[in-house]
């Protein structure tokens, strides 16, 4: 009993104490809490920066530097030619007298590295690489941005120029005189020559310079290989006209009617030539054939030749040899 009573004290004294502090809190207000206003001080780009709020400091992180950034700078343009419609020489040196190293064709760009004093009407320009320099006409191109190009660094001299001798008078050539004939005699009348179905021959005479008809004389009918030679007007016991000849080269027909000779085309020649001495009046008809191929004959024309290439079986008259 006697705890019990003394525990029932100390609950009532705790009570009574929790009652009264509850009274003051209500009776007594917070004061309000009066804060500095900070001021700044100007701070050098990257120093501490210190913030003041009357007896207290604070120190903040020190900020990097900001970088400048440099101003573009715009690429100079080189000077440039553009060579103009025409292709042109590229020469060594600012003049005609310089040798010629290259060609330039139209449309081609090339730098400028300099020009030429005086006139400055050529413009050194890079060649085909950055170590090659050449000279061209400036009428014959098309400049841009080289309002300030100067003389060039190096010119080669000048070639030293060649004189040129004064024109002299061509004599004029005697007029000459023709070439002399070549044979004494010519084919005079070229004949008239026509179709023949039963054979190909050729008729014709041999004429002086005063028209008489020459007898005694030689003619050759060539084709492929010499073939044969007749005498003019031989035999003459045998009625033959005055200087004529006739030669029946293929054949006649044969039994079948037909012609013997089938190599069509051919071209035919006939000629004077000096007669064989075989060739006698009276002897074989007045004519030699192909004896041994003609060794020891002199087959060489005496006349001019009268030529025809043949397709079919053709006769000729009047193919008449005239003296000059």
């Amino acid at each position: 009993m006697r705890w019990t009573h003394i525990l029932t004290v100390v609950i009532a004294i705790v009570l009574l104490a929790a009652c009264g502090s509850r009274q003051r809190a209500q009776v007594e207000a917070p004061r309000p809490t009066i804060t500095p206003v900070p001021t700044f001080t100007l701070t050098p780009a990257g120093a501490a920066v210190v913030v003041s709020s009357g007896q207290d400091s604070q120190q903040t992180q020190a900020q990097p530097a900001a970088t400048a950034v440099p101003a573009a700078t715009a690429t100079p343009v080189p000077p440039m030619v553009t060579i103009g419609g025409t292709q042109m020489n590229v020469r060594a040196g600012p003049s005609l007298l310089y040798q010629i190293i290259g060609q330039a064709f139209p449309g081609e760009e090339f730098e400028v590295t300099g020009k030429n004093p005086g006139l400055g009407d050529w413009w050194e320009i890079k060649y085909r690489s950055d170590e090659v320099r050449g000279w061209v006409f400036s009428q014959l191109v098309t400049p841009r941005d080289t309002q300030n190009v100067t003389i060039a660094a190096v010119i080669p001299a000048e070639p030293t120029r060649t004189p040129v001798p004064p024109p002299t008078a061509t004599p004029i050539p005697a007029p000459t005189q023709p070439p002399a004939p070549q044979y004494k005699w010519f084919v005079g009348n070229r004949g008239d020559c026509h179709r023949n179905e039963a054979a190909t021959i050729f008729k014709g005479v041999v004429v002086d310079r005063a028209g008489g008809k020459r007898n005694d004389m030689c003619v050759h009918v060539f084709f492929y290989q010499p073939r044969q030679t007749v005498c003019t007007g031989c035999p003459t016991d045998e009625g033959k006209p005055h200087g004529s000849w006739e030669f029946t080269p293929f054949g006649g027909p044969g039994a079948d009617g037909k012609l013997q000779y089938d190599g069509f085309p051919v071209t035919v020649e006939i000629y004077m030539v000096n007669c064989p001495a075989e060739l006698q009046v009276g002897q074989r008809g007045g004519k030699v054939f192909s004896k041994s191929d003609f060794a020891g004959d002199d087959l060489t024309p005496i006349s001019e030749k009268w030529v025809r290439t043949l397709t079919e079986s053709t006769q000729c008259n009047s193919i008449d040899f005239q003296e000059r």
